[in-house]
């Protein structure tokens, strides 16, 4: 909210994996205090998905920037990436929108640790062959997101748009599905 720094339940015993994790996790709540226009979430009419978009790209935007200021934070932002996103094995999601946010999410981390790539084409490859139209709409998006997120408002704003993508398609797909 811009004021409280809220951080995952963390293990009592401590070890270089905590300490590493709590370097993470402060600095990326701290960059939101810095850097995120939390009045952007006031707006009543934003859905879920719109909310969870944003954030991914918020959080990329906000660790990009700490970074420059402090750029011990980049480490930190690269150990807790590589430990979420490219240790962590996750199964491919059986749910499609699932898989369609997860791609979002990795395709995003991926910017900046490259070992994200092998998650990331497992899930694009899930999401490709299942919707190949909307993959090759998100690619082109998220290719803009990459150059154009310089606020918090530019993330809202390409949230909106990758929302109204998948409305369009699900909406397309509706009426596929109605004339078979």
């Amino acid at each position: 909210d811009g004021n409280v720094i809220h951080l995952p339940a963390l293990p009592l015993k401590s070890d270089e994996i905590l300490l590493n994790l709590v370097r993470g996790f402060l600095d990326h709540e701290s960059a939101h205090i810095r850097e995120t226009d939390f009045d952007i979430l006031k707006d009543k009419s934003l859905s879920p998905l719109t909310k969870n978009i944003w954030n991914i790209f918020e959080d990329w935007r906000v660790e990009n920037a700490i970074s420059k200021v402090f750029p011990g934070c980049r480490t930190n932002f690269d150990w807790l990436i590589e430990h979420e996103f490219v240790k962590k094995k996750t199964p491919v999601p059986q749910n499609a929108a699932a898989q369609i946010i997860n791609y979002i999410l990795l395709s995003v981390r991926e910017w900046d640790v490259k070992s994200v790539s092998e998650n990331r084409e497992i899930i694009g490859k899930e999401v490709g062959n299942n919707f190949p139209d909307l993959f090759s709409k998100l690619n082109a998006i998220l290719g803009q997101v990459k150059t154009g997120c310089k606020s918090s408002a530019d993330c809202m704003e390409y949230a909106r748009k990758v929302v109204k993508i998948l409305d369009d398609e699900s909406v397309e797909m509706g009426k596929l599905s109605s004339n078979s």
